[in-house]
């Protein structure tokens, strides 16, 4: 997951949840377990793409690993269940291309960012080839304000990601709908 995008995603769930009239003070109040499993694995993917390292098949698993147990423990939260397709179609496709995730050459350029020597092999992630195995979930959609590309995984993940802001909110409006449906 490319977090430009990510972040984008959430913020734009956090204007959709004002506008629906939530509370985004409520995020506050939601009992996350095991959270430091997701910055962690944040700071380990930060850090191979820093230090810029070689590809690494243990490297993406492991941080799939532990947004996995992160998932398995906060299984009832909203959008959890998004969050956890999106992870499988994301772990499929790299696992079945060695532990590191294809990406589209000409979607980071068509996002306005051609592919450097130093990202054709990076620790989470190489151009796809002939070889590349499931490629219409690699990292194939191009978003042009970040210069990153998406997988159809991610579209799953962030969705997951705004329905939790949204439903977290409790948006009025949606309440209100809600409840003229029960009656």
């Amino acid at each position: 997951m490319t977090f430009g995008i990510l972040a984008w995603s959430l913020v734009a769930a956090g204007l959709l949840a004002l506008l629906l009239g939530g509370d985004l003070r409520n995020l506050g109040l939601l009992r996350i377990r095991v959270w430091w499993l997701l910055p962690t694995a944040l700071l380990l993917k930060i850090t191979a793409i820093t230090l810029d390292l070689p590809p690494a098949p243990w490297a993406q698993p492991a941080v799939f690993g532990l947004v996995a147990i992160g998932l398995v423990a906060n299984w009832r939260l909203p959008g959890a269940a998004l969050v956890g397709c999106g992870l499988l179609l994301n772990v499929l496709v790299t696992v079945s291309n060695g532990g590191v995730m294809p990406f589209s050459a000409s979607a980071l350029e068509a996002a306005g960012r051609p592919v450097s020597r130093a990202e054709a092999g990076g620790a989470f992630g190489h151009p796809d080839s002939q070889d590349t195995r499931l490629a219409w979930l690699d990292d194939r959609i191009p978003f042009p304000p970040t210069h990153q590309a998406f997988s159809v995984g991610d579209i799953f993940v962030m969705a997951g990601g705004a329905w939790l802001v949204i439903g977290a909110s409790r948006p009025a409006r949606l309440t209100r709908l809600g409840r003229l449906r029960a009656a």
